[in-house]
């Protein structure tokens, strides 16, 4: 039986395939990029609204948030004939307003380690151009509820180390020869997750999916 969790993997994994079957399908003469070598890039932005399922061995609780802060991106990179592996941190942190489909207080906070590989298409003699990315690692995930009447939050307050997947799509402008701004959408698909292997209630997180729009800078070194 396919299940909505299958269904969001499998659209999760649609979208990274993407822009690898979009690279497939491009002239290479057109799409290589000048800039080689080592680079340092920063960026922040907001994370959309969203719903995370956690649940205990009695109980599933719907976490839902509000437009959050991508509370910061930073990465090293180096790049090679179009290609930029890339390894970056950042944080992203929403604010909690239902707990239960009832209102809540709290914050949902989430740290990303990841490796990525995007590539930059560039028009010829033009200052703009694509970028398109894929890559994973790991999320830490850690919500702060506020007490809720009738509802013990305890087994929710605590932190889930989880893997996950990202897929970016954008565009740059050369400021300057060396120093390029970037603006663009990033899908974030955290797995599954326990909050605590050693809690008697064994809370999990299920898959989820974060949609992030972040405006930052590339400078190459």
């Amino acid at each position: 039986m396919i299940t909505n969790r299958s269904l969001r993997f499998a659209f999760c994994a649609l979208l990274l395939l993407a822009p690898l079957a979009a690279l497939s399908a491009q002239e290479t003469d057109d799409m290589m990029q000048d800039d080689e070598g080592f680079y340092i890039t920063a960026a922040y932005g907001v994370t959309m609204p969203a719903t995370r399922d956690v649940s205990d061995d009695v109980n599933t609780v719907s976490i839902g948030t509000e437009f959050g802060l991508l509370g910061g991106r930073f990465g090293v990179g180096y790049g090679v004939d179009g290609f930029r592996p890339e390894v970056s941190v950042g944080l992203r942190i929403a604010t909690v307003d239902s707990l239960k489909g009832l209102p809540a207080e709290g914050t949902m906070t989430a740290v990303d380690l990841g490796a990525n590989v995007y590539y930059d298409i560039v028009g010829g003699g033009s200052e703009f151009s694509l970028y398109l990315g894929v890559g994973g690692g790991v999320t830490l995930i850690t919500p702060k509820l506020e007490p809720v009447d009738g509802f013990d939050v305890t087994p929710f307050n605590d932190s889930a180390t989880a893997l996950s997947v990202q897929a970016a799509v954008g565009i740059g402008y050369a400021v300057m020869e060396d120093l390029t701004l970037t603006i663009g959408y990033r899908l974030v698909g955290t797995m599954e997750a326990k909050f605590s292997e050693y809690d008697a209630s064994k809370a999990t997180t299920d898959m989820t999916l974060s949609h992030n729009v972040e405006a930052g800078l590339r400078l190459s070194l």
